[in-house]
């Protein structure tokens, strides 16, 4: 669609720095809010550097993380030249701006989706050789609808042959190797280029975020020191408590870049991880003997478990709570009993052995009970008998 300057009502600017304006205003043929990023050209910047973004955001509108764009301008006028960029209204501009209104997912078993979702995209991207170079949580925003977007491909980049490119991205964000390359660059004004594999250095930015958001705790400057970062990131994971999450971070942030898979191979790793029920102790597929977590649908091998009561995924008791053996099932009620109290206890039509089990078709979702909700519901049940 062709927009014009009369196809909109009064702009508001909402961020504005050098050269560079954006603005939203409400775009009246398409009856929608649209965000207008204008960029004024200056001698240090081309045309070429400025239209990436959205050759980007273009080649990748069939990605569902991808903003919409609906149209791009260059202009001329007695002040020089710029680049207008119609793009998808995102009111919510930040993951920071997110957490504070209450939008965003707090559950680790929907966290583990999201994780998988944000993975899925720049597989998608690293397929259509194209890297971000700038991830960070001011990157992650969220349009009226829920729905997540991944902005800021101003630093993006068409990969080619070549690893060696200039230094793009956020300090605290940096992987390592850009790091130590950026520090030669500040301390012997050497040249601003590292030779790097850029989806690795992705992995390792996004690896910080979903630390980040696992923990609620920002990442600051420590993790600028390289001589502690290793300590710094152990430290920091031991405050994630979804054990599979932190095992998909553990991995997104090795120190080697080497050590570190790109998104293609992450993918495979976190689809095996959380689809294929390993048990959190030892890794290996879970066999007859397992405990499965009604809560975050955690397996584990009751040989681990030894005596932790609780799911290593989401803190759950998985003992019954009828008696102290662990449950083995997946009720399509939420009700937490073994085998033999499930019957005892209770006439839900479920728990007494009719339908019991949830099937791995069956798109239903369980209800997650607390001690005191099902002590409660069993002695309502004693009483009407």
């Amino acid at each position: 669609m062709n927009l014009q300057s009369k196809d909109f009502g009064a702009q508001k600017i909402i961020y504005k720095q050098h050269n560079l304006i954006v603005s939203k205003a409400k775009c009246l043929p398409l009856n929608i809010k649209v965000c207008i990023k204008t960029k004024k050209l200056s001698s240090n910047c081309s045309i070429q550097s400025i239209l990436i973004e959205s050759e980007i955001l273009l080649k990748t509108q069939h990605l569902e993380l991808t903003p919409k764009i609906y149209n791009c301008n260059i202009e001329t006028t007695s002040s020089g030249q710029s680049v207008s960029t119609i793009m998808e209204y995102l009111p919510y501009t930040s993951l920071e701006d997110i957490t504070k209104k209450n939008l965003t997912i707090n559950s680790y078993h929907n966290l583990q989706s999201l994780i998988i979702k944000f993975i899925k995209y720049f597989k998608d991207l690293q397929n259509l050789n194209i890297c971000h170079r700038n991830i960070k949580p001011e990157k992650i925003c969220m349009n009226k609808q829920g729905e997540y977007k991944i902005c800021g491909f101003s630093d993006g980049k068409l990969v080619g042959d070549s690893n060696e490119m200039t230094i793009r991205g956020t300090n605290n964000y940096l992987s390592p190797l850009l790091r130590s390359q950026y520090n030669l660059v500040m301390e012997q004004s050497s040249k601003f280029i590292a030779i790097h594999n850029p989806y690795k250095s992705d992995v390792y930015s996004l690896g910080l975020v979903f630390l980040y958001m696992a923990t609620n705790k920002p990442i600051d400057r420590s993790f600028n020191d390289l001589e502690r970062l290793e300590n710094v990131i152990q430290s920091r994971l031991k405050e994630v408590t979804n054990i599979y999450v932190e095992h998909i971070i553990s991995k997104m942030l090795q120190i080697n870049e080497d050590d570190r898979p790109d998104f293609c191979e992450l993918y495979e790793i976190a689809i095996e991880l959380m689809n294929n029920r390993k048990c959190p102790f030892c890794w290996e597929k879970e066999s007859s003997a397992e405990s499965f977590c009604n809560k975050c649908e955690a397996y584990c091998h009751i040989r681990c478990l030894k005596d932790k009561y609780f799911c290593p995924a989401c803190f759950k008791d998985l003992r019954c709570i009828g008696c102290d053996r662990f449950v083995g099932n997946k009720m399509i009620c939420g009700d937490y009993f073994c085998e033999v109290c499930r019957i005892e206890n209770t006439d839900c039509e479920n728990c007494s052995g009719r339908n019991k089990v949830l099937s791995n078709e069956q798109d239903l979702k369980t209800l997650d009970y607390s001690r005191t909700e099902i002590e409660s519901k069993i002695k309502s049940l004693a009483l009407n008998e």
